[in-house]
Order: structure tokens, then sequence, then C-alpha cells
């Protein structure tokens, strides 16, 4: 029997997201510039591919930022060129993200960063997709430097000229094969906030939610009330547990308002395979709720 469990979901239950003040006070425009190079796959550690890990990580970014309107995203995929997968006006919904994200191929290749930055700042920064008045955030993941027979010695420079547009440039190095001062050297500063070095893939996950602090401006989310897990007494907080499963909870607490981080059971933060079954029969339901159907799963 494999270890995993394997969930049939046929009920679909009510969504409840923060309220519309936890939107950012200013649009985002995220561009996600995403290493495919050959190194990538070479290097897998686990039965999951390293590329897998790049791509839910981000997915998962995506997610939590859906409650955030004004967040757009893009994405460039670099090996030995560079190509703009999508711009940032391309796609508005969650899901829509989602799937453009998933459907990014690793195709190998070498490491033309400098060629990357350069293409996000003439084809995504510089383009009418960039909408005025915006923040402008690039997050770089990489596993390696630059290819020297690739302009990898104008990196620095190339970086240079996306931080005089005004945008936050944000470094994200996995494994040693990684140069760490150098791209501690290109990022926005100060480094200690816009680097993020990781000893392997694996480690991705762990960097979501500090992911999602810096493109909502550290923003946080909050409810006026307490949430079901949370009781509010004065500005002190009391987090209640299941009997039958021991919830992780991170909550802080001012008088009136409680800031509330869910992170799961104990038991439902490990790898499980999960059928879905919608019932797409000529009911009651129109085409539009059914979508609506569609992206709370995704969103889930």
């Amino acid at each position: 029997m494999r270890s995993s469990a394997v969930w049939a979901i046929l009920v679909v239950a009510g969504l409840i997201l923060p309220q519309s003040g936890a939107q950012t006070e200013c649009p985002v425009d995220v561009l996600f510039i995403l290493d495919h190079s050959g190194s990538i796959s070479d290097n897998d550690e686990t039965s999951i591919p390293n590329w897998l890990y790049i791509i839910d990580t981000v997915a998962d970014v995506v997610r939590a930022t859906a409650s955030y309107p004004s967040v757009r995203y893009a994405a460039i995929s670099y090996g030995t060129r560079a190509d703009i997968e999508f711009n940032l006006d391309r796609y508005t919904q969650t899901f829509e993200y989602v799937v453009a994200f998933r459907s990014i191929r690793n195709s190998g290749g070498n490491t033309n960063t400098t060629g990357a930055l350069r293409l996000s700042r003439t084809g995504v920064w510089s383009s009418l997709a960039n909408r005025p008045n915006t923040y402008d955030v690039a997050v770089l993941i990489t596993d390696g430097w630059p290819s020297e027979r690739y302009e990898g010695a104008g990196v620095e420079a190339e970086a240079d000229r996306l931080k005089a547009m005004g945008v936050r440039l944000i470094g994200i190095g996995v494994t040693t094969a990684v140069n760490a001062p150098a791209i501690r050297r290109i990022v926005t500063q100060p480094s200690s906030e816009n680097y993020f070095g990781l000893s392997n893939f694996t480690q991705l996950p762990s960097i979501v939610e500090s992911l999602v602090r810096c493109i909502v401006s550290t923003t946080p989310t909050t409810y006026p009330h307490p949430s079901p897990e949370t009781t509010t007494t004065g500005s002190t907080s009391t987090t209640t547990q299941s009997t039958s499963s021991t919830v992780s909870t991170m909550s802080t607490s001012t008088p009136g308002t409680t800031t509330t981080t869910l992170l799961g059971p104990d038991e439902c933060r490990h790898q499980a395979d999960v059928v879905i079954v919608l019932d797409a029969s000529g009911g009651r339901m129109s085409f539009t709720q059914f979508n609506e159907v569609i992206s709370y799963h995704i969103l889930v």
C-alpha cells in the first residue's frame, strides 16, 4: 500500500478570504525570473524533481497573495537564452497564474542570467504591461552563477540598470554551487532582506511566507474578529486545538484586531495524492459558477 494518503473530495465548501482591508495600498507588479539551466535537473536530490520544487513554491506564493487583487505576475525562464513566458498584462486570476506557472518547462541549457535580467528590463519593466505607479518586484531563482560565455561578467551592471528603474531585486540562491557573495551584491540592499541562501531545493517551501511579505510590503492580514481557531481577550490571544488533531498556528493580537496564520493540522502537512471529483452535469450551475468552483480548488 502506498504511504501517501488518497482522498476523494466530493463536497464543495465555502471559501473564507480576508476582507478588503487586507489589500495592498498600491498595485504590485511581480516578475519571477526562473533559472532552468541543465544543473537544475542534473542535481535532483529526491524523487521529486528540483524544477517541481521551484514551480510549486512560486504557485504557493501566488495562492498566498490571492486576496490581494492589486498584485500582478509575469514570468521569465532562462537557460542558454531567456524567454518571457507571460507578461504582467496576460492574466488576472489566481488560477490562471497557477496554471501558467505550472506550464513552464525545464529545458536545460547554460546559465544566461545576464540575458534574463536584460530581458526583464527591456521586455517587462519597460513595456506597457508594467502599470504606472506600481511597486515593482523581481524575484530571481537560480542554482548557479552566470556562464562566462554568456556575458557572466556583465551581470552586476545589468542588475544595477534594473534597480535604477526602481525595481526591487530579490535573489534566491539554491545549493552550494551559488556564488552567494556575488548575488548578495546584485540584489537590492540591504541583502539581508533581499537574499535567501538555501542548501537544497527542498527548502524552497520554507521561504514562501517571507516572499509573500516582501511582495505585499509586509502588510499583515488582519481580521476585525477572531477566527474560529483563536479567541481574544483584551490584548492577549489563546490558540485552541482540536481534540482529534494538533493545529499549528501563529497568532499576534492588539486590542480590537487579531492576526492569525493557520498552518493546518500536523497530519495534513505531509505528501498526499488528492483526487477532486467535480459535478459537471447540466444542472442549475452556470458556466460562471462552475469556473468559480474550479478557482476555489486551485486556491485550496
